[in-house]
């Protein structure tokens, strides 16, 4: 009788070893729960801006990662327009305009009065630099337009448009009261942020010629307009109408010489442009 514990205590023991045996051998075990500490990890957090080093390609993940989703438009700085006639206007550019894909394009204005629009491309982290800039600066905590009861009634407005992902601003200043740091960030776009550009020619746009009265002081020195392409006679685009090829670079020649004072003539008569460019222009084009 006293056989069956013994045999008993025998199951037992073999069952243990059997289990023990299967633990090494990679079987089936009780998980514990491992921190982070205990994995040499950091604790997760998720930064508003991304802290990389050059020469990483991790550092460059995660800059991408901080960038991807970034509104089309990320920002926009312009000074427009105060009393100016309406051509002006539609001829204007904004002085730095940022994309979400890093494009930034930017306007020289010229001591002879032209107008040089530059483009480039910002890295993924130039662009987080800049809006870590931004931030700090503290550009979202402004007030929303600032002036000065002194101010005359015909100036234009100085602005900065800012979206990302999660906010959307618009500071403007009329004649003074804006934070220093306010013009110390558009003054760095509108000179490109840094960057060494190359010139911008836009590949569409909405012509609009306005006949002009009188005549110009000097007659031999204003262009003719010589475009032999079908449907670009200015005649026809006093209605307006959308350009591309040796037009679109004919007149966005002649504007950009001088966006106040250009002038052409097409058969004796004379002639004032305008060229809006649709995603660039400060007045958007009607759809095409």
């Amino acid at each position: 009788m006293k056989i069956i514990p013994a045999l008993s205590m025998l199951v037992i023991l073999l069952a243990l070893a059997a289990c023990a045996q299967g633990e090494t051998d990679g079987g089936p075990a009780v998980t514990q729960p491992v921190s982070q500490s205990d994995m040499g990890a950091e604790p997760a957090s998720t930064p508003s801006l991304p802290q990389a080093e050059s020469g990483s390609s991790q550092d460059d993940e995660e800059t991408d990662a901080q960038t991807d989703g970034l509104p089309d438009k990320v920002l926009t700085a312009s000074t427009c327009c105060g009393m100016v006639v309406d051509i002006y206007r539609y001829n204007y550019i904004p002085d730095a305009q940022v994309w979400g894909d890093g494009r930034i394009l930017w306007i020289e204005y010229l001591q002879d009065g032209s107008r040089l629009v530059q483009e480039g491309w910002l890295t993924p982290q130039q662009l987080a630099d800049l809006l870590e800039e931004i931030e700090q600066a503290g550009f979202f905590t402004w007030e929303s337009r600032y002036s000065s009861d002194s101010a005359p009634s015909d100036l234009p407005e100085k602005c900065i448009s800012i979206q990302t992902r999660t906010r959307t601003k618009q500071v403007c200043e009329y004649y003074s009261g804006a934070p220093q740091a306010f013009h110390t960030l558009y003054e760095k776009v509108s000179q490109g942020a840094g960057l060494e550009g190359q010139e911008f020619i836009p590949e569409t746009g909405f012509l609009t010629a306005y006949p002009a009265a009188g005549e110009p002081e000097n007659p031999a020195a204003v262009p003719q307009w010589q475009v032999s392409e079908p449907g670009v006679s200015l005649r026809e685009a006093e209605g307006g109408v959308w350009v591309e090829g040796t037009a679109l670079q004919t007149a966005w020649e002649i504007i950009n010489a001088d966006l106040f004072g250009h002038l052409v003539y097409e058969d004796n008569q004379l002639y004032q442009l305008s060229v809006q460019v649709p995603g660039v222009s400060f007045t958007k084009p009607p759809q095409p």
